[in-house]
């Protein structure tokens, strides 16, 4: 967060008030992740879905840092290498970004987990593990 708001300063648009309400909405997710993470810890009566939203919002927190961090930088944020702004470390924050909403689960993954267990929706209907794929639904 310290990073970004020197990018910011670094570039003249911290009184931009698109980017500071950028930059607090990032803090915010930040904060309620760590927050979160802190309650989910101490809680006695789980749910057994707490890790599923943990990673949801980790996931959302991650693409939304890329998203500001690319906007502060600008064109400068398609450099890489030792000449590019941050060292790098934003780049190599939006190349790696994708990556944690698939690992462990896909989002849709998560969300169904958690709407199947944690709030007691039915899943979705048609159940197709014993077909063989041949066999299943195609669209055109």
């Amino acid at each position: 967060m310290k990073q970004y708001i020197g990018i910011a300063r670094e570039r003249g648009l911290s009184n931009d008030p698109t980017v500071r309400q950028d930059l607090a909405e990032l803090h915010i997710l930040t904060e309620v992740n760590r927050l979160n993470m802190l309650r989910t810890r101490a809680a006695q009566n789980l749910t057994g879905v707490e890790g599923n939203l943990a990673k949801m919002l980790m996931t959302h927190t991650l693409r939304r840092a890329r998203d500001v961090g690319s906007a502060l930088l600008g064109a400068g944020a398609m450099l890489w290498g030792p000449d590019a702004p941050t060292g790098g470390a934003v780049q190599e924050m939006t190349v790696y970004s994708p990556a944690p909403s698939i690992y462990g689960g896909t989002d849709q993954v998560q969300r169904n987990i958690v709407g199947e267990r944690g709030l007691g929706l039915p899943k979705e209907p048609g159940d197709f593990r014993a077909t063989p794929f041949k066999d299943l639904p195609k669209n055109g």
